[in-house]
């Protein structure tokens, strides 16, 4: 993308925005692979959140549960629709898991 400047949301403005978008992806790709990780084994949506929370070092708050937990929900929502994962509801709760056949 051309610009003559860019505003990030949680970064200075800068005139280039490569370096930003860079880091941004490399850090949404590792993201992604630790929830895959982490779905080694069947997890709810609150284990999977308190995983990522405790390699993180994130502390909930009320307003954090909230953000957070959707951006979570967002990248289940990528990896089930790739095919990467899988889920499925047992006695009122859904169970994510890694599809067993995702490319490593």
């Amino acid at each position: 993308m051309q610009a003559a400047v860019f505003v990030p949301a949680h970064a200075p403005v800068t005139e280039d925005i490569r370096e930003l978008a860079a880091f941004n992806q490399d850090h949404t790709k590792a993201l992604l692979h630790q929830i895959l990780e982490i779905l080694a084994e069947p997890k709810t949506f609150e284990d999977i959140l308190a995983a990522l929370c405790g390699l993180y070092g994130i502390r909930l708050d009320p307003a954090q549960y909230v953000l957070v937990g959707s951006t979570v929900r967002s990248f289940l929502s990528y990896l089930a629709d790739e095919g990467s994962i899988l889920y499925e509801f047992e006695n009122g709760k859904m169970w994510w898991k890694a599809s067993q056949t995702r490319s490593s």
